[in-house]
């Protein structure tokens, strides 16, 4: 029974050993930083409309593109408490990403966003409920600081049929 005891105690203290090495990041491991010259950009647009005109009550395709980079290449050792850091870089320009952003109106109500019914399905749709003027924008969360803000689209709604004079 003491012998039992004693390889207990001994497989016990080895599984920790294993578990608790494997706790720490490799020093020598390769990771990605922000590079000096590091920006981040997020873009959207309304993508062609019939004729160019916006007009109320019809649903129009939107798109996101997010763009980030450079990224340097260094060892886990060299990073400081609080750097920001990833095992594998994104890709400079993210394309189609319209179902990974945050959409907004200004004002509030008025514009209505679809919700794609099975999260593969690419693309978001807008439609306007009244003529006038609106302001979209997204917001995306960054690898490293905080949310980013799009670009602002100013959307001149037209009624959607105009009377002939």
């Amino acid at each position: 029974m003491e012998i039992l005891l004693k390889k207990s105690f001994y497989y016990i203290f080895i599984a920790a050993f294993l578990i608790l090495s494997g706790c720490a990041e490799d020093d020598s491991k390769e990771i990605y930083i922000p590079a000096k010259n590091y920006q981040e950009a997020l873009y959207i647009w309304i993508q062609d409309p019939e004729g160019g005109e916006i007009r109320e009550n019809k649903w129009y395709q939107i798109k996101a593109q997010r763009h980030g980079g450079p990224w340097k290449k260094v060892k886990f050792s060299t990073l400081k408490k609080g750097d920001c850091w990833i095992e594998l870089p994104s890709p400079e320009i993210e394309e189609n990403i319209e179902n990974n952003v945050r959409w907004i109106s200004t004002p509030t109500f008025g514009a209505t966003f679809d919700i794609p019914e099975l999260p593969q399905t690419q693309g978001r749709r807008v439609r306007f409920e009244k003529q006038g003027i609106y302001q979209l924008k997204a917001e995306s969360p960054t690898r490293c600081k905080g949310p980013m803000t799009s670009n602002v689209l100013r959307v001149h709604v037209k009624p959607e049929k105009e009377e002939k004079k």
